[in-house]
């Protein structure tokens, strides 16, 4: 079952990046998401790809796998969104 691991750690990408493209401090898109649409299909993409690391390893480590996998990305989306809007204002610093 491993061969579900990158699919899990992409579906957990497209939900982070709903939660985060449906937040209103986002600097990717020019208006946010819906809100509640946004981060209802985020959450419902995190919960398939814990099942799916949950399914293809030990459980323990599939959530811990999954949490560092969130933290990452919701770390991330900000920074590379600083750097987009950085990128639109014409600071090139």
């Amino acid at each position: 079952m491993t061969e579900l691991i990158p699919f899990a750690m992409g579906l957990t990408g497209v939900g982070c990046t709903l939660f985060y493209l449906a937040s209103k401090n986002q600097t990717f898109l020019s208006r946010p998401l819906p809100s509640f649409p946004g981060k209802l299909a985020g959450a419902l993409c995190l919960a398939i790809s814990l099942w799916m690391f949950g399914s293809s390893m030990q459980p323990a480590a599939g959530v811990f796998v999954f949490s560092t996998w969130v933290m990452v990305l919701l770390t991330l989306l900000p920074v590379l969104g600083g750097f987009v809007g950085l990128k639109r204002s014409g600071h090139d610093g």
